[in-house]
């Protein structure tokens, strides 16, 4: 049995999975989420009793002790940085991953069926090598994601699924956890045209956290002279000013508190005191400004764009957590000239549109199946080059556009470069990723090289000819050569290739299956589910249907150490391989 189309929100503060499901996305709860509710807070905590590594809301347990405790890693994917987490270090990547079993196997128990593929959402900011990581973090959960959609434009599909008749131009400022993304959008009967893309992938709802923090320390300290912090009660003060931050979009102030914060003569003080949202706004307004400059820097036509006229824009729609705070909504407000619009959930919107590009990509869209995207390129694209200023005047590292950012993708471009001197024997094309004039604070996406250039006959050097494309799926094609030479070069920049080897890879998902496999109650239920899998491979999903839901809902269940729901789960299953006796 095959299951339905699925798109994942793999946020900074919380993820989202959702199915399409009778014609329109669906987000699915979380078994372990307190209401069920479909948001999952996006940490992994270790327990060093059950040597277990747990996710989401199990994880939060684990919050005060640092080593045992990862948040915030999107904001470390496509980095060599490594994490640890009990006594061991994990790629990021690899905790991106465990994020995402587990919400797969909890969609899969909700569904019945194992689910192997999911488009994934990412910030339209992110570069190549944070991509590639989500790819290989997908890869290492055991999924296979035919496309990464960005943010916004995954936000617009969830307000153009119920607008399929819309002609208007949107902004969609999508503010998260980590990451703030704002596209401007046409769209008309279907179409839906990315214009131009601005933001800052390290700027979001953690920042205000830390603002809130810094701020309740020096009150702290003002009060408490000579106190000295405990270090174990900083991720309770974090919380608790997270806390105090969701509280102050609806209040006026209100109380943070969190006790044994500091000791003073061997005796304990507690931190104890009123927030006001006045306090809170004059705070993060250093933050605040960062992400105006973005919006601003999106209007007023950046990288030699024209200016927007504002009146041209009809609606603001605001995505994602951070945009609760009135700070926020009034600031955008303020800039725009008009009130801002809550249509679709600033929660569940990237994760909804994801499935719905999901369903596109699968041919189950229904009515939704005729849209079109239409985006551009978040950073530009280009080559290094020696440039001469005047007479010998050379200035080497020079980022010479190939794509340049906010131009309509798919792109194909042809250039014409000269090489230094009549006698160059052989020349390196490096591809860059950046927005930087030099390529020392661009990203390297890949070198080649052509060797064996024959001297010139003219006395003066050769040109060398370069063209280029870059398709919807992030791929980038280069093809170099030297007119009248048999010297040419080809490379191809692959956002599916991710960075981690096959072997890197492999030892990941072995360490990530392990997870379930040594889960304390693995061992009881092995035969149970070695009898299922057989039965399952042998005759098909679609033939065995109840022992395949009940056998996806066991593996799940496992890894939870809930003993009333893996006896559940373990009757289930046996009840459904008892009901179909008469199958060998």
């Amino acid at each position: 049995m095959s299951h339905p189309p699925i798109g994942i929100d793999l946020g900074t503060s919380t993820s989202l999975l959702c199915a399409f499901l009778d014609g329109k996305p669906i987000p699915l709860p979380s078994p372990l989420a307190e209401h069920r509710a479909p948001v999952i807070p996006s940490v992994v905590g270790y327990s060093k009793e059950r040597d277990e590594v747990v996710v989401g809301y199990r994880a939060e347990n684990y919050r005060s002790r640092p080593d045992s405790f990862i948040q915030e890693v999107k904001r470390k994917m496509g980095t060599d940085e490594l994490i640890r987490l009990g006594s061991r270090s994990y790629r990021p990547q690899e905790v991106s991953a465990m994020l995402l079993k587990n919400m797969v196997q909890g969609a899969s128990a909700d569904l019945g069926v194992d689910i192997a593929e999911a488009v994934i959402s990412v910030p339209a900011n992110f570069k190549d090598a944070a991509r590639q990581a989500t790819l290989d973090a997908a890869l290492i959960a055991g999924l296979q994601v035919p496309m990464l959609i960005a943010e916004p434009t995954s936000a617009a599909l969830a307000f153009g699924i119920e607008h399929l008749d819309a002609d208007e131009r949107v902004i969609v400022f999508d503010f998260g956890g980590g990451t703030l993304d704002i596209s401007l959008l046409q769209m008309c009967e279907g179409v839906i045209e990315v214009e131009r893309i601005d933001g800052d992938a390290q700027l979001g709802g953690k920042d205000f956290d830390s603002a809130i923090v810094d701020l309740v320390k020096q009150e702290f300290g003002r009060r408490n002279p000579g106190c000295a912090p405990n270090a174990t009660m900083e991720s309770h003060l974090r919380k608790e000013c997270e806390r105090a931050k969701i509280r102050l979009s609806t209040e006026d102030e209100v109380h943070v508190s969190v006790p044994v914060y500091a000791m003073r003569a061997g005796e304990p003080i507690a931190l104890d005191l009123m927030l006001r949202r006045h306090q809170m706004e004059r705070a993060v307004a250093p933050v605040l400004e960062r992400a105006s400059d973005c919006l601003r820097r999106l209007l007023n036509g950046g990288d030699s764009l024209k200016r927007i006229d504002r009146a041209s824009v009809s609606r603001i729609l605001m995505v994602g957590g951070t945009t609760y705070m009135p700070a926020v909504r009034q600031r955008a407000a303020e800039l725009m000239g008009r009130e801002v619009s809550v249509d679709i959930h600033p929660d569940l919107a990237v994760g909804m549109g994801a499935c719905v590009r999901a369903a596109i990509h699968s041919g189950l869209a229904g009515a939704a199946q005729d849209i079109v995207l239409a985006d551009v390129s978040p950073f530009s694209i280009g080559v290094e080059v020696v440039a001469q200023l005047q007479d010998e005047m050379f200035v080497p590292g020079v980022f010479s556009p190939l794509l340049e950012r906010n131009q309509p993708i798919p792109h194909r471009s042809s250039h014409v470069y000269n090489l230094m001197h009549p006698e160059q024997a052989e020349v390196e094309i490096s591809v860059y990723q950046g927005n930087s004039a030099f390529v020392a604070e661009n990203e390297l996406l890949a070198r080649a090289r052509v060797e064996n250039i024959p001297p010139s006959t003219t006395g003066t050097p050769r040109e060398l000819n370069i063209h280029f494309s870059f398709d919807t799926s992030g791929i980038a094609d280069l093809e170099a050569s030297l007119p009248n030479t048999s010297c040419r070069a080809t490379l191809s920049v692959d956002p599916r290739q991710g960075r981690m080897t096959e072997e890197e890879r492999a030892r990941a998902t072995d360490d990530l299956s392990k997870r379930f496999e040594d889960a304390p109650r693995y061992a009881g239920a092995k035969s149970l589910l070695e009898r299922a899998d057989t039965l399952v491979e042998r005759h098909g999903a679609e033939n065995v249907p109840s022992i395949a839901a009940a056998a996806v809902r066991l593996k799940h269940v496992l890894t939870s150490g809930r003993d009333a729901e893996i006896d559940a789960a373990e009757d289930l299953l046996t009840d459904a391989l008892l009901d179909e006796g008469n199958i060998h």
